[in-house]
Parts: C-alpha cells; structure tokens; sequence
C-alpha cells in the first residue's frame, strides 16, 4: 500500500518476445493482475512493457509466464524486472497517450491534445496520472460499444465499479445516465476520477437538460459496500474475472429488476467458466461483445434467482 508522503512504484517487466507471442502474453499478463501495458513491435523480437500493483507477487507472475513460454515453444524469449517510480509512468503517458476513437461514436484524448468532434460525436478529456484508463485498451472500446446499445440510457441510475481514471462514469453522464455512482477500491483512483469528471462535466453540470439540472457524479472509495441496498438501472464493471466473481451476487442485488450490467476485462478463453459463475448468481448473459482476445458481456437478472428455485 502507498505511504502517504513516499513516491508511488509499480513493479515493471520488460520482455522480449516474437510478434507472434504478443497477443498471448499481453493477455496472461492481465490475467495475472497487470494494471496496464505497452507494445513495441519488432521485426524479430517484439517487446512488452507491463506495469504491476506493488502489492503483486511477481515471483508467481515470472512462474506463470515462463511456464506459458515453455508450453507454447517461444524461443529467444528475456524477462527483466524493474521497479517503476509513479513520476516516470506519468511521463511516458504523457509521450504516448494519442487520441482513441474507443467507438466510431466516442474518443478519448488527454487535455493537452485538442480533439474536433462532430454532431452527434463525444469526446472524454481523460489525464491518467496513476489510474489507468485511457480508452486504448479493448475491454474499455468493449464497455463503451456495449453503452451505446443500451435502451433507455437517459435518466438512468449508474454505478461505475473500478471507475479508474472514470472515463466510464463520464461517458455515463454524457450518454444521458444519472444519477452516476463510481467507485474504486484505490483512493488514488477516486482522486483521479473527480478530477476528469470535472474536467470534462464542469460547465455542463450548470446546464440543464429537458428542464432538468444535471447530477454530479458521486465518487467514493470502496466498491459494492459502498452502495449496499440501493439499486441500479445500469452497473459497469471492466474488472478481471478473479474481483469479479467473488462480488456477483452482490451485482445481482444492486441491478433494479429491468437493469443491465455490463461487464468486461475478460479473456475469451474464460467464457464458459465465467457464463456458469454469472448463471450460479442468477444473472443471464443478454448480448456478447468481442474484440481480440477480449470479451464483454451484457448481463440481467435471472428470477426467481437460483437459490430461491430450489425450495
């Protein structure tokens, strides 16, 4: 955990691997709990730049690794492990976050980048700093497709579960949601979200919309506790399958009986262990998104849940 007054580090692998290799090993990657990558492409070596919490075990994450490189036959293949100070990740974001069209309908920039939009067109001004969540990943393009097919979004109670830098809270607002919910279990993060939903729904929180005044967004620190007994037209989770699973049930009773809870941060080769743990928590995939090796899912409820079919 961070010490108030101490520099934030992350720990960091480089590895080298063959361009065939990338996509395999960005996915065991944030399987093993990478908060965020990079790929540089190579003509023979490619290399992945992979950020971890400090709280991760790395000696288990380089065991998995080096075990799937064994598995899969890659050849020439170096793992080097470093600690990154948060001044340096902040840096290179800042030299390498470009423009992301996440849907042909909404892109995401960093303030510094001026982005012209068009009717109908969104655009999020998303600043990292130490929360990740700048729209380039698949699993937020997933999420933020997914939005945009949902019936009925206006007027809409959200809960944002790992808001992160809050690029799905603010996409929330400007879709037509609310009230708006984000919540993250790193206090950083939650500083990080009120500061972009700011930046971006500033000026608009003091318009109206059909005669009635926007809400500003609430951002707390915690996760489904902090929302325990309210219910939800919309809940977001781009989470990994493993913080997932375990708070399901609680999804469930959070989500209003017509509500929709989209989900993604997960591997395509998780879909069938994934869809049994969704149906065990009485909830039922409605429509499936799928980028790469991602997937994202929508999910309602499923009544009388299981348990209460058993009596």
């Amino acid at each position: 955990m961070p010490v108030p007054g101490l520099t934030r580090t992350w720990h960091r692998l480089r590895i080298a691997v063959p361009p065939r290799a990338l996509e395999e090993m960005s996915s065991l990657c944030f399987e093993q709990g990478s908060c965020g990558l990079e790929t540089r492409e190579g003509a023979e070596l490619s290399q992945l730049i992979v950020w971890f919490p400090d709280d991760v075990d790395m000696t288990q994450v380089r065991d998995r690794l080096e075990e799937e490189l064994v598995a899969e036959s890659f050849e020439g293949v170096t793992i080097e492990s470093g600690i990154e100070e948060e001044r340096d990740w902040i840096q290179e974001w800042r030299r390498f976050f470009k423009p992301v069209w996440a849907t042909p309908r909404i892109v995401v920039h960093p303030p510094w980048t001026r982005v012209d939009t068009g009717p109908g067109k969104i655009a999020i001004a998303i600043d990292p700093e130490m929360a990740f969540g700048t729209g380039g990943h698949e699993s937020t393009q997933l999420v933020l497709k997914a939005m945009e097919g949902v019936v009925g979004m206006v007027g809409s109670a959200c809960l944002d579960l790992g808001t992160g830098s809050g690029v799905l809270a603010i996409a929330a607002v400007l879709l037509g949601a609310g009230p708006v919910v984000a919540v993250d279990v790193d206090p950083i993060a939650v500083q990080n979200a009120e500061r972009n939903l700011e930046l971006n729904l500033g000026l608009k929180l003091s318009q109206q919309r059909g005669g009635e005044r926007l809400l500003r967004p609430r951002v707390a620190t915690g996760s489904v506790e902090v929302v325990a007994g309210q219910r939800f037209d919309l809940i977001l989770a781009n989470l990994e399958s493993h913080i997932l699973r375990p708070i399901l049930i609680q999804i469930r009773e959070l989500l209003s009986v017509n509500g929709v809870a989209i989900m993604s941060g997960l591997l395509a080769r998780e879909r069938t262990a994934f869809w049994q743990s969704l149906g065990e928590a009485g909830l039922s995939v409605s429509e499936e998104y799928v980028k790469g090796d991602w997937i994202c899912c929508s999910v309602v409820r499923v009544v009388p849940p299981p348990q209460a079919r058993k009596g």
